[in-house]
């Protein structure tokens, strides 16, 4: 499985408010994200590491994507990536 890796960490008091403000407990968030462990949430939160952008995607699918701009451009990204048409996507692909 390739994992991608962000160039900056995220902000992690405003994960943390975040989840508050929707009264969700780290257990919670672990569950409606699909299972983001609950440490790596807290790592996330604490700003201890760098997690990855599927891990920030799965968070931001229930925290919202305001507070991740490096993972909503990314998605952005890969959608113009699929927008293309198929001739120039395989170009693209070959450079």
């Amino acid at each position: 499985m390739l994992v991608h890796m962000l160039p900056t960490r995220p902000d992690g008091a405003a994960i943390a408010a975040r989840r508050h403000a929707l009264g969700l407990s780290r257990e919670d968030l672990s569950y409606a994200s699909g299972g983001v462990s609950i440490a790596t949430i807290r790592r996330v939160e604490r700003g201890i590491g760098q997690p990855t952008r599927t891990v920030l995607t799965a968070l931001a699918r229930v925290l919202g994507p305001d507070l991740f701009p490096l993972v909503a451009m990314a998605q952005r990204a890969v959608q113009n990536e699929h927008d293309l048409p198929e001739e120039q996507a395989v170009r693209k692909a070959g450079n």
